[in-house]
């Protein structure tokens, strides 16, 4: 007698209880499997459910198989297990049974069929529970129970899924290298029949078109600079900008490209324009353009455009002296440029006029020239936002030099600037023009604007000459920064070698209904004032006379005010 188990009993759930015990041909063990096998029929094929049922099974084919191990299987929770001993399995299947002896494969979670590892062990399978197989397996009639094949599983179904994909995929790839074989011999038949007309890749253009005649005046007048100018431009630059040659073409020169630079600079044209007036494409206006001002930012910029130091400070602050401001060094400002509405944040950098701007914040000497250039910042930020962000902040904070000291309060040598900027004890700003503002207090404003000037007239001056400035350019944002600063670093080196500045050029006011961009008007900064740049405000407004009067000292040089 077989050593079963106690019986297991369920509603709609089959209990298989799986044993290593071996016993073959057994007739009672024969009479459950038949017994199985009703009850298999009655679900499977005529939809009935007897109220319960047992099956006690006790799988033994072979005389050396061993228990069987936990299958890892999301048909199966932690549930599925009863606190049997080690050498037992209890599972609970849905509606199909399947049974895994030794040499046997389970597929997966919902695979509900099995896969042959050896012929042995599937055979006797096959032999015992015949209907736990699919209706596809053919069994070999020479040989019993051989043969057979798993259940439709979710697991075969994919693989057939990605079968006929990866099928798909070849022929897919098929039938692109075989266009590609067409079209390689269709071109060397065509490339055979045709003409031998040799093609050139680069159009013949004249070298300079008009401007090889132009003369001094029309020079000036499209380029914004003299010839002698543009020859010290281009003996700084030339090593810089010029390409070397190669055995397929010779490369445009660097003379050539300043030229195309300084006219894109001044005439703001499109660029077909300027490829069509000096013999190059269009994309080829852009790549000089970009390396060229990238060779003028890097290799002009700290030369020309730096804050004043020894006799150039002496020099600025007797010049500012000299025009009813004493102790100034410069006079600081902002603008903005148009541009084109960027993709990415375009509201940032809509200002308060309604057009879309960067922001160009400078500091100018007496002569009209940058000591000082950050520009880039988008245009609905304020003065304030653009000198916090600047290095100007930490420059000007350390070279604190010159001061006087005037009833106990040190007053330095400091820059100047409009109520929009934040007043500090190197930068002093006037008072707002109120009713209320004493006589002292008006003067001061009077004379710190009149010395401010300078800034506006170099903003007009530097668009004036530069008309890319003036205009929206379809480029990138990212790019602004190095056009603007190269346009101030060119005007710098016209204003150091007197290079004449065109009244017809001046944009004499850029606030006003008239113009395509007026400024936006600019608001009184609102942060707390610094309390030491107070002290030093109110004894320049009400000693302003006397601090005009006394002689100033600046490493170590000495000079007083003359009328």
């Amino acid at each position: 007698m077989p050593d079963f188990k106690r019986p297991f009993i369920s509603l709609s759930f089959f209990f298989l209880i799986f044993h290593d015990n071996t016993h073959r041909d057994n007739a009672f063990f024969n009479f459950y499997i038949q017994y199985f096998n009703i009850l298999y029929y009655l679900i499977c094929s005529l939809k009935i459910f007897p109220f319960f049922f047992v099956v006690t099974v006790t799988v033994a084919h072979e005389s050396s198989c061993r228990p069987i191990k936990k299958i890892p299987s999301l048909s199966f929770n932690s549930l599925s297990y009863t606190p049997l001993s080690a050498r037992w399995r209890v599972f609970h299947p849905l509606f199909t049974l399947v049974f895994y002896p030794k040499n046997t494969l389970c597929f997966g979670p919902s695979q509900d069929g099995v896969l042959r590892r050896g012929q042995r062990g599937f055979a006797g399978l096959s032999a015992l529970l015949p209907g736990c197989f699919g209706p596809e397996h053919h069994p070999n009639p020479g040989r019993p129970g051989a043969g057979a094949v798993p259940a439709r599983t979710a697991e075969m179904r994919r693989r057939r899924v990605r079968e006929t994909e990866a099928r798909a995929r070849r022929l897919r790839h098929y039938l692109q290298r075989r266009k590609a074989v067409v079209l390689s011999a269709v071109a060397g038949v065509l490339s055979i029949v045709s003409s031998n007309t040799r093609e050139i890749w680069s159009r013949d253009r004249p070298v300079e078109g008009a401007a090889q005649c132009f003369t001094d005046e029309d020079w000036k007048a499209q380029f914004r600079v003299t010839r002698a100018t543009f020859t010290h431009l281009l003996q700084l630059l030339e090593s810089t900008i010029a390409r070397k040659k190669t055995h397929i073409r010779t490369p445009i020169d660097a003379r050539r490209r300043l030229a195309i630079t300084l006219w894109w600079y001044g005439q703001g044209e499109e660029y077909r324009h300027i490829a069509e007036r000096f013999g190059v494409g269009v994309t080829t206006v852009c790549i000089i353009l970009r390396q060229v001002t990238m060779a003028i930012v890097n290799k002009l910029f700290k030369k020309f455009v730096l804050l004043p130091s020894g006799e150039k400070l002496d020099a600025a602050v007797r010049a500012f002296k000299e025009c009813g401001y004493p102790q100034c060094a410069g006079a600081i400002g902002a603008t903005h440029i148009p541009i084109v509405g960027p993709r990415e944040n375009p509201q940032d950098y809509m200002n308060s006029s309604g057009w879309y701007s960067v922001i160009l914040q400078a500091v100018v000497d007496q002569d009209l020239q940058f000591t000082h250039v950050y520009a880039g910042w988008p245009g609905s930020s304020s003065n304030t936002t653009v000198l916090s962000s600047s290095d100007l902040l930490l420059k000007a904070e350390d070279q604190l030099q010159g001061s006087i000291v005037l009833n106990g309060v040190e007053i330095p040598v400091h820059l100047i600037g409009d109520p929009s900027f934040p007043l500090k004890p190197w930068l002093l700003t006037g008072y707002n023009l109120t009713p209320d503002l004493s006589p002292q207090q008006r003067r001061f404003t009077y004379s710190l604007n009149a010395a401010r000037s300078v800034v506006d007239s170099a903003f007009s001056r530097l668009k004036g000459r530069w008309g890319c400035l003036q205009k929206r350019k379809d480029i990138e944002v990212t790019a602004m920064p190095g056009m603007v600063s190269a346009c101030c670093v060119l005007h710098n080196v016209c204003e150091y070698l007197g290079d004449e500045f065109f009244p017809e050029w001046s944009v004499d006011s850029e606030v006003g209904p008239g113009l395509a961009f007026p400024q936006p008007e600019v608001d009184p900064c609102e942060a707390e004032g610094n309390g030491r740049a107070e002290m030093i405000r109110h004894a320049m407004t009400y000693n302003f006379l006397e601090i005009q009067q006394q002689p100033t000292t600046i490493n170590g040089f000495t000079f007083t005010y003359e009328d």
